[in-house]
């Protein structure tokens, strides 16, 4: 059994000035495990679809579709069910730690909340556990850190901090929204070290949302691409930049920074993002894909180009496409 299964997720939002049509139906499925990208510009809704699972959105959103969790059905879930899986079987791991660290407490008080909390341990087992994970995250003498406050910590460390709090009570899911965009490529490169290792440590499953390509290949096993709402492609990571049916992720590639060739102006993708105030109709690239088919204007379903590969794309058909351009 997958341990998230997502089917058919919708999600908007209603204010006093419009409606955001954030997540217009989406599938997604994570194994025991198992560890999936989402990636995707800024807009396409990454981040509204993982907050999804846990019920972690506004009072304004409005969803629809269904979302199971260790075969639970979480829209059906009451609060109290809610504050038991939270924190505990699922992990979150934000992007900015600064707005999720309380400055006003010190870091080893956070770190022991969840265990006490769920009633995983008592505080003297609590705190020797918070130590041993701050040691396990790489946080050089955890004993004197324990008792710090999160001003005295780096932005690198205070995200280890994050991580340690996420993974203290062994949870089954870690969903990490964009934990490394705020840090340098070197501290970046030890999160990501440090994440896989944990995972495959404690066999734990793993969501990691990104708009990085590069971080995304490293991490996972299976990335979703995701545009105005919707994934327009699912590949294995090893084949990211191998073979790639959707134009959107071509484009996305195509713009990448390369060493290897002389500096210049980088390739983008034309247009505007899709207007999310608007019901999706049809292709949600269609505006700015050069390889348009009046077609196009009709939604094209996820449908499998080879194995457990599917783009959502007229043009995926292998016999048409090659690595995103029509052949």
């Amino acid at each position: 059994m997958a341990l998230v299964e997502i089917h058919n997720l919708r999600v908007r939002f209603e204010t006093d000035e419009a409606t955001i049509y954030a997540v217009n139906g989406i599938d997604l499925m994570v194994e025991p495990g198992q560890s999936i990208g989402i990636v995707g510009e800024s807009g396409s809704g990454k981040s509204v679809s993982v907050t999804s699972i846990p019920r972690l959105l506004p009072r304004t959103a409005r969803v629809e579709g269904s979302v199971y969790f260790n075969g639970k059905d979480m829209m059906r879930a009451t609060a109290s069910e809610l504050q038991a899986i939270r924190g505990h079987q699922i992990g979150m791991i934000f992007q900015n730690p600064h707005a999720y660290l309380n400055p006003t407490r010190t870091i080893g008080k956070q770190l022991m909340e969840p265990l006490l909390f769920h009633h995983l341990a008592g505080v003297k087992r609590a705190r020797a556990m918070g130590m041993e994970m701050l040691d396990r995250v790489g946080i050089v003498n955890p004993k004197a850190r324990f008792d710090n406050y999160p001003f005295e910590f780096s932005g690198g460390m205070l995200q280890r901090v994050l991580i340690a709090m996420a993974l203290i009570t062994g949870p089954k899911l870690v969903i990490a929204d964009e934990p490394t965009t705020a840090l340098d490529v070197t501290v970046q490169a030890q999160i990501l070290r440090l994440l896989k290792e944990m995972q495959r440590e404690l066999g734990m499953s793993m969501i990691f949302v990104t708009h990085d390509l590069a971080v995304a290949s490293q991490v996972s096993d299976v990335i979703y691409v995701m545009y105005g709402g919707i994934v327009v492609e699912r590949l294995p990571a090893k084949q990211l930049i191998r073979v790639h049916r959707h134009p959107y992720l071509s484009g996305l590639l195509a713009s990448l920074p390369r060493v290897d060739e002389p500096v210049g102006r980088l390739p983008f993708i034309p247009g505007l993002p899709v207007n999310t105030r608007q019901p999706l109709s049809g292709c949600p690239f269609y505006a700015r894909c050069q390889w348009h088919l009046d077609q196009c204007q009709s939604a094209p379903p996820l449908t499998l180009v080879e194995r457990d590969h599917e783009a959502a794309c007229w043009l995926a058909d292998e016999r048409r496409v090659a690595n995103g351009q029509p052949s």
